[in-house]
């Protein structure tokens, strides 16, 4: 049943390595690999090849913290100035643990990845940020400036847990790879599965990043900054990843159920999804199909990777899909997993919205950035309102210009992204000149003055 799907999927979209895992509690119901771990088609890829999975790292992020929790370290609505006194846009502010957790303290898309140190540096007098120490002091020289009140809207925030990740190191008294790499991967024997590249060279069956170059993919190194660690330095395969969520939700004692329950709940909705039901918890996110049907998940983006693992709730079902590419709709292909082992047709992403390539009558044309790095400019072409990515592979869809097909006057998707526009500017901001909002998949983008 599996097979054949996968096959088809991978040839259409010119995969050159996929990895998949479906576990039943801890029964393997299926697990595959497709295609090849090296540009030179030399090794082939098996479920225990390990990729780098990017932002699947900030489940384990939310885990640590959750079990610091229970041991009465700290409380997710501890106000972030009480553990980070020095930040300056905390104090005397309503942000609290929970919204670092759930990217909603309020943060813009920041540079910080840009300027944070490799593993190799760590131990030189680098310029750039080694740790979370470095980053606060980069953030208040840097005059940031929240966007929104804490708690109030929802904009990815890398930075966010690389602040947790250095509350974290506070609190167990050693970096963040040591804390998970043994109270968490080496517990739940994850022996393919690492934070950061230190244990690598003891594995040889790699996925490394492949990116394109002059029309061919080339591979690189894994980037291995351990600022970054919290938000995306998790190295795992299919089935330790898709094992981790079985432990996690299922018998393991690593968390209580109170605290499962916690991951698994909808914090705050994320302004571009275009349906009910959808939203951001800790270190997940939250669809809700119907009564029967409850789905928490987390994709990884990154140059040469593409991760996405799931949770059905109520069927206790892990899935993962693992590439070594950047912008492989890995989600699509997990959801679609789903749909074929319950035989549903609604496990479907992104959601589907009409067909109509409607142009409404506001004008939200123009160039989008963020000092993160995304570049985008909307454009209206012959009747058809389309998506240009500038400078970010990120925004690379189905085609290079994907077109906006709405679900209502305000929201629908754009490739294979979901987009919501803000016409007035940011949600209980007041603004004397309103400049649009482009929500964009889980990122938000004010448009250029």
């Amino acid at each position: 049943m599996f097979d054949e799907f996968l096959q088809h999927e991978i040839n259409r979209l010119a995969l050159p390595g996929v990895a998949v895992a479906i576990l039943d509690g801890q029964h393997e119901v299926y697990a595959d690999g497709f295609g090849f771990t090296d540009a030179e088609n030399s090794k082939p890829v098996t479920a225990d090849t390990v990729f780098g999975v990017a932002s699947v790292t900030k489940l384990l992020t939310a885990v640590e913290v959750l079990r610091l929790a229970e041991q009465g370290k700290l409380n997710l609505d501890d106000a972030v100035e009480s553990h980070i006194p020095g930040l300056q846009v905390a104090r005397h502010s309503s942000m609290q643990l929970v919204h670092l957790l759930s990217h909603s303290a309020g943060f813009p898309g920041l540079d910080s990845r840009f300027k944070a140190a490799e593993f190799g540096d760590i131990c030189h007098n680098s310029r750039n940020i080694r740790n979370a120490c470095e980053l606060i002091d980069y953030l208040n020289s840097s005059d940031m400036q929240l966007q929104t009140i804490p708690g109030e809207f929802f904009n990815y925030s890398n930075e966010s847990f690389c602040l947790l990740g250095g509350i974290i190191e506070q609190l167990r008294s050693t970096s963040f790879a040591d804390t998970i790499n043994g109270s968490i991967l080496a517990k739940l024997q994850l022996d393919n599965s690492m934070i950061g590249c230190a244990r690598l060279s003891s594995h040889k069956n790699i996925a490394y990043p492949l990116v394109s170059a002059n029309e061919k993919l080339v591979q690189q190194a894994f980037w291995d900054a351990p600022l970054f660690y919290p938000a995306g330095g998790l190295l795992t395969s299919a089935r330790d990843s898709a094992s981790l969520l079985s432990h996690l939700f299922g018998s393991s004692q690593l968390l209580s159920k109170e605290s499962q329950n916690k991951l698994l709940s909808n914090v705050i909705a994320v302004p571009s999804r275009p349906v009910v039901g959808v939203g951001y918890g800790l270190g997940l996110e939250y669809r809700q199909l119907d009564a029967d049907n409850t789905i928490v998940w987390h994709t990884g983006q990154r140059p040469g990777i593409s991760s996405f693992v799931a949770w059905h709730v109520q069927q206790e079902i892990a899935v993962s899909v693992l590439s070594h590419v950047s912008d492989a709709p890995v989600a699509g292909i997990g959801f679609e997993l789903l749909g074929k082992l319950f035989c549903q047709e609604c496990f479907i992403w992104p959601p589907l919205v009409s067909d109509r390539e409607l142009v409404p009558t506001m004008n939200f044309d123009g160039q989008y950035t963020s000092t993160e790095g995304f570049d985008f400019e909307v454009v209206t072409d012959r009747a058809h309102r389309k998506l240009i990515a500038n400078h970010h592979a990120n925004a690379k869809c189905e085609h290079p210009e994907p077109i906006f097909k709405f679900h209502d006057a305000t929201s629908g998707t754009v490739g294979t992204q979901t987009f919501r526009i803000f016409m007035d500017g940011y949600p209980g901001r007041n603004s004397t000149i309103p400049v649009p909002v482009l929500a964009l998949d889980l990122r938000t983008f004010s448009r250029n003055k």
